[in-house]
């Protein structure tokens, strides 16, 4: 399989998996490849880093579920986020507002 390929079937299996674990160990296993060639060709082929990659992916994600009346902890939960704290500062930075802010201004 060209490395492409298998960059196209990384981004597959994270959009698919946003709430699992998607740790460079967990999948580095997957892929069968190491973590610093995964972590190099991902970035050649996809423009990112896999961090950010995975980030921006479970950022939209619970901005959907927020836009579509979830609740901010739910939207956390679901999406992969393993700390409060850390998806609230994440959100704010890359949306603008918080989430709870978010959520409110999509419901009135």
């Amino acid at each position: 399989m060209e490395y492409n390929e298998k960059v196209s079937c990384i981004i597959d299996f994270i959009n698919e998996n946003l709430a699992g674990d998607l740790s460079l160990d967990a999948l580095s296993r997957q892929f069968y490849t190491s973590r610093y060639h995964l972590l190099r060709e991902f970035k050649k082929h996809a423009g990112c880093t896999l961090h950010q990659f995975i980030q921006r992916k479970r950022l939209i994600a619970a901005k959907e579920m927020l836009r579509r009346g979830g609740s901010v902890s739910d939207a956390c939960n679901a999406c992969g986020f393993g700390d409060y704290s850390n998806f609230i500062r994440a959100f704010r930075l890359n949306f603008g507002a918080p989430p709870g802010r978010y959520a409110r201004n999509m419901n009135t």
